[in-house]
């Protein structure tokens, strides 16, 4: 089992049922986290615009999911640990965000954690994915462009179209996580093959 399924199950088991509808989201957006973890493991310092739209198109496709799972978490849980849990007007420089990150997603898997600290963990991770695509966009996108490297409109739509395509896929069990990975790993290295 992959830390992903490890993670979800983790968190099904500990909701006694109150999030089996949204297994698909919660699976999505721990996934999205870990892309964005395996992402921050692997650039020390702020990384090219080419790298940085990979990462925010990644973040961006699973932002259906994180809203509808958000939305089957909160009711039932600790209003102050929810509350407590984001400081929105905190600023994040890249170091910070990327320890901060790191160190959570470490958490997750963790036994001692409790269902709604599991859960808050999470979605302070994804609240800090959001603040790295605000930070980056529009600029990174722009830079991207402007290198002359950066694929045409029509080419991100089909690549994003294809994005989430793989992950209805995964949603239904037509492809695995691993397929998933493979498949996502052959299309950054495609785009980015330094």
């Amino acid at each position: 089992m992959d830390l992903v399924e490890q993670i979800r199950d983790l968190i099904l088991n500990e909701s006694e049922g109150d999030l089996a509808s949204s297994k698909e989201d919660l699976h999505v957006t721990i996934r999205i986290a870990r892309d964005f973890h395996d992402y921050l493991k692997q650039y020390e310092e702020p990384p090219h615009p080419n790298d940085t739209c990979y990462m925010l198109g990644t973040i961006r496709s699973g932002i259906d999911s994180l809203f509808l799972l958000i939305r089957s978490c909160v009711y039932y849980d600790d209003e102050e640990k929810w509350g407590g849990a984001f400081n929105p007007l905190r600023s994040w420089s890249y170091p910070e965000l990327r320890k901060e990150f790191l160190a959570r997603f470490e958490m997750l898997a963790s036994p001692q954690l409790d269902r709604a600290d599991r859960l808050v963990s999470l979605f302070v991770l994804t609240h800090l994915e959001l603040v790295y695509l605000a930070q980056n966009f529009p600029q990174a996108v722009v830079a991207d462009v402007m290198s002359g490297k950066s694929e045409s409109p029509e080419q991100i739509r089909r690549d994003f179209d294809e994005t989430i395509s793989i992950l209805r896929g995964l949603r239904t069990k037509k492809i695995t996580d691993e397929e998933l990975s493979a498949l996502m790993e052959a299309r950054r290295k495609k785009r980015n093959p330094r």
